[in-house]
């Protein structure tokens, strides 16, 4: 390998280092909490597995919402949606909002299809929270009789 060749590696080490170090960061210091989520097709032109997922969380901002836009923070673990003038788009009504904009949850070759649930089961997403931005999924679970069971994703 060339000295060219050896610097063009190193700068993209460089950058994925510094990409991890900074989504570890966010994950140990932003929120990070819970939340209902509806498994849609995804329609992304996104090459690999990854199931779409629609966050469906409480809504604490009364009947009519102040826009269409909501902020999220986490309570007891949980994802809630409150009301946000420059928020995330979402669909609100009957206490729940539903983001607009589905997150991708990407999934290893050999992984089943988590969105494949039995009657009864619900699929959950825990995410972090980003000032600004779509939540950030980092796992998911299994609801069943009230239990989340966290779902080995390998």
């Amino acid at each position: 390998m060339t000295g060219r060749g050896i610097a063009v590696a190193s700068v993209h080490l460089c950058l994925v280092a510094s990409l991890t170090l900074k989504l570890q960061y966010d994950r140990a210091v932003l929120p990070h909490g819970w939340a209902k989520v509806a498994p849609v097709d995804p329609s992304l032109p996104l090459r690999g597995r990854y199931v779409s997922l629609v966050l469906d969380v409480p809504w604490t901002g009364g009947l009519t919402p102040a826009g269409r836009t909501v902020g999220l923070r986490v309570e007891d673990r949980l994802v809630i949606a409150e009301p946000e003038e420059r928020g995330i788009p979402a669909e609100v009504g009957a206490g729940r909002a539903r983001l607009t904009h589905p997150i991708a949850f990407f999934l290893p070759e050999t992984a089943a299809d988590p969105s494949r649930r039995r009657p009864g089961e619900e699929l959950w997403v825990e995410v972090t929270l980003v000032p600004g931005a779509l939540p950030r999924p980092l796992r998911l679970a299994v609801k069943r009789g009230g239990q989340l069971d966290i779902l080995a994703v390998e």
